[in-house]
């Protein structure tokens, strides 16, 4: 489904950022292996293993076999991510259209963000669920505060989120706040 596909464009960016440009402390408390961690394996094996990964858009040429659960499946290995959907209500819309644009920068700037401020050594949980003729996307993950138990953030990248939604009509997002330390981005989606 294309939900997949996205997330997979998605993460595969956020990946590539990491592995690049965050310091390698802050990539170790992202890494599920710390007894095995090695930054510049784990980035060899990024660009052989995913980098130069096909993810086949074209349906006509390529059918339903998509690398996006490989990546993902990647991803759940080398980090503390966890991704679940529905296989059962998968969605699909034109190839490389608004929509899909609009999602694939949408999950990656809620997952970036996500990554940016995460606690060490906890998971980032990636849902996408179908409820009441919408497709929710979900994120959430426990958050890095201050002494006083602030947000680190400044909200800028909340708020190009939020200008991206409102362009994709028939959508929502709502961020919450579970408990002082837990942050979750809920993005609701009618009429794929």
């Amino acid at each position: 489904g294309d939900q997949i596909k996205v997330l997979a464009f998605s993460v595969r960016l956020v990946i590539a950022h990491i592995l690049f440009q965050f310091p390698a402390h802050k990539v170790n408390g992202l890494a599920r292996n710390k007894s095995e961690f090695n930054l510049k394996s784990l980035r060899k094996d990024f660009i052989n293993e995913i980098l130069l990964l096909e993810l086949n858009t074209d349906r006509k040429q390529h059918g339903d076999k998509q690398n996006s659960k490989e990546v993902l499946q990647w991803v759940e290995k080398n980090f503390n991510f966890s991704f679940k959907f529905d296989e059962n209500k998968l969605f699909r819309f034109e190839e490389f259209g608004i929509r899909f644009n609009f999602l694939m920068s949408i999950a990656t700037e809620i997952i970036l963000n996500s990554v940016k401020y995460s606690k060490p050594n906890l998971p980032i949980e990636i849902c996408w669920e179908y409820d009441f003729h919408k497709f929710i996307f979900q994120c959430s993950n426990f958050i890095d505060t201050d002494s006083e138990g602030k947000f680190l953030g400044a909200g800028r990248g909340l708020d190009f989120i939020k200008e991206l939604v409102g362009n994709l009509g028939n959508s929502s997002l709502r961020i919450a706040n579970q408990a002082q330390d837990k942050f979750e981005a809920i993005l609701k989606i009618k009429n794929i």
